[in-house]
């Protein structure tokens, strides 16, 4: 289990990125493919639970292979089994990850939303010149400021890495909103070292750290990159 501040919820790993997804003042930084983040998160969160294998090194080759479809009492997750189950029974015995990204295209707003429902959003409806309505979820500062502080004392080293870290850094840093977050660079590259599986302990099952080359691969999908490159964000409002 990861370590979590006293007070915070215990989220999953979709929901944690769908908060770190956004500014601090609502707007999701554009320069990070949201909803494929969390589709690639959705499927890692199932890896953690035992109920999916990824096979293949590289994004058009990773294959999301169907171990357990027995429910877990959480309704999105029980949700993604049945729709893996469907699929593959009337298809094959497995699907590609990038067949996973476009079923779960509604994935990012999904949990957003399940969030809001759970107070840790605030739904603001803007007005441009009066004219356009724009809306924005502002997240929790507490809960969006504990999954940033989590990734930064990864990065610092003053936090252990376990499994679900370890997947919950490769996604953030592969997809390149750890740049978005304006994690200053020598911090980025001790990031990108253990998204890359590199010194990690024995915390770490190696099941998953071989499913983590391919939810690496999914982020790299995401941006287009090595989650490195690009402009940065602000890390929170304006």
């Amino acid at each position: 289990m990861s370590e979590r501040s006293p007070g915070v919820s215990d989220l999953s790993l979709p929901a944690e990125l769908v908060l770190l997804l956004h500014k601090t003042n609502g707007r999701p930084f554009a320069s990070v493919d949201a909803h494929t983040v969390v589709a690639v998160a959705e499927v890692a969160e199932l890896v953690l639970r035992g109920r999916v294998e990824l096979r293949g090194r590289r994004p058009r080759s990773s294959r999301v292979v169907l171990l357990d479809r027995s429910p877990t009492g959480v309704d999105w997750l029980d949700r993604d089994l049945e729709l893996l189950a469907f699929w593959m029974s009337s298809r094959s015995a497995s699907i590609s990850l990038l067949t996973w990204f476009s079923l779960r295209r509604l994935a990012f707003t999904e949990h957003r939303t399940r969030l809001h429902a759970a107070g840790h959003f605030e739904h603001r409806r803007d007005r441009v010149l009066g004219l356009w309505s724009h809306e924005r979820y502002v997240p929790s500062e507490r809960e969006r400021g504990a999954r940033l502080e989590k990734l930064l004392r990864v990065a610092r080293g003053e936090s252990h890495v376990d499994d679900r870290t370890l997947l919950f850094v490769a996604l953030s840093y592969f997809s390149g909103l750890s740049l978005a977050l304006s994690v200053e660079q020598s911090l980025r590259e001790r990031l990108g070292s253990i998204a890359r599986g590199e010194k990690l302990g024995e915390a770490v099952d190696t099941t998953v750290v071989t499913a983590q080359v391919a939810v690496v691969a999914g982020g790299a999908v995401a941006t287009g990159g090595d989650g490195d490159g690009g402009d940065g964000g602000d890390g929170g409002g304006g």
